[in-house]
């Protein structure tokens, strides 16, 4: 029902595209970009999902030394905005090498603390006997995490990854800062500078409908998996 929805708003826009010749419209250059924002915004999916599970199963579910501390820490850093960190990060990515690189523009997309909160919640509602079984019949901790407890927090996985597929996607300020240079451009870095060019060009409407496209899939094939893993992180425990 809600691609039906978005597919009828979107009718209007396609329309007056197709109208004004929309693919010699597009820019030469929009494959190229669409290519690099698929493949940091699929790194950093990815890599959220690995790094949030293994810490919220170490947080949830593991007893060690100040662990509570540590979770509250956590915790705060979603207090602080993420333009007092752009700095930092820009000037340790420099004295690494890695600007204009896809392993700058992926840096800061590796870990998510909100991530780390959501699939926290979820482990923390799991029953614990199928783990004690585990355990008993002499599973480690990684097995665990991966073959009994990932499994039944699928939901709360894609929601992990779908959010951090979006918020990649949408980035525009890390990669204006990391790569200005334009050796590896993504769709709203190309989509920016077409519109700073040209503002009122076809070209940009017809850029803008099409980069908007991978991520509003996403959205609307992970939104039963968010709401799912929203409601297990909010129930009682």
């Amino acid at each position: 029902m809600a691609l039906l929805l978005t597919l009828v708003l979107l009718a209007p826009f396609l329309y007056m595209l197709w109208g004004a010749r929309f693919a010699a419209s597009l820019p030469a250059g929009l494959g190229f970009w669409l290519a690099n924002s698929v493949v940091i915004a699929v790194l950093a999916a990815s890599s959220q999902v690995f790094t949030s599970a293994a810490a919220a199963y170490a947080f949830a579910r593991l007893r060690f030394p100040a662990r509570g501390t540590l979770f509250g820490a956590m915790i705060a850093l979603l207090l602080v905005p993420g333009i007092m960190l752009l700095f930092p990060r820009l000037t340790i990515v420099t004295a690494l090498g890695a600007a204009n690189t896809h392993a700058g523009l992926v840096s800061t997309g590796l870990v998510s603390a909100w991530g780390i909160l959501l699939l926290h919640h979820v482990f923390r509602r799991l029953p614990h006997d199928v783990e004690d079984a585990a355990r008993l019949d002499g599973a480690g901790e990684w097995t665990i995490l991966w073959r009994i407890v990932v499994p039944r927090a699928t939901p709360a996985l894609i929601a992990v990854a779908a959010l951090a597929f979006v918020d990649q996607w949408k980035n525009l300020i890390w990669p204006l800062v990391v790569a200005p240079s334009g050796v590896t451009p993504v769709a709203e870095l190309g989509l920016a500078t077409l519109a700073r060019a040209a503002p009122t060009n076809w070209s940009v409407m017809a850029t803008a409908v099409i980069t908007s496209v991978p991520a509003v899939v996403v959205v609307l094939l992970a939104q039963r998996a968010t709401l799912t893993a929203m409601g297990r992180a909010l129930s009682p425990p």
